[in-house]
């Protein structure tokens, strides 16, 4: 017998005076039913304020999305690995279009 951990991320963009209690109350923690005999069950529930100032997160410089740089510490899980160069922030697909 395996077990599988599948994560999904979300982003969520709400005005500075959001309660973020509200998205704990408000989510849908039902199973996932894979098939006739497999189940995913719902495990963990994580909310992270994305903020540069005290996490390793950024938006990419072209696309907007959010990224973590993988060359500093902490790298976010859940969200895009990315990459500064030259004070600017690059997520994978749009440092696949630089190279180009």
């Amino acid at each position: 017998m395996k077990t599988y951990l599948i994560v999904k991320s979300y982003c969520l963009e709400v005005e500075d005076n959001y309660d973020p209690s509200y998205i704990r109350e408000h989510l849908n923690f039902d199973n996932l039913k894979i098939d006739e005999t497999h189940t995913a069950k719902w495990n963990e529930l994580r909310v992270l304020l994305l903020d540069s100032r005290y996490h390793n997160c950024m938006k990419c410089s072209f696309c907007n999305s959010w990224i973590s740089d993988i060359n500093k510490d902490y790298p976010i899980t859940g969200i895009s690995k990315g990459v500064e160069i030259d004070g600017l922030y690059y997520c994978a697909q749009c440092l696949d279009e630089k190279k180009k």
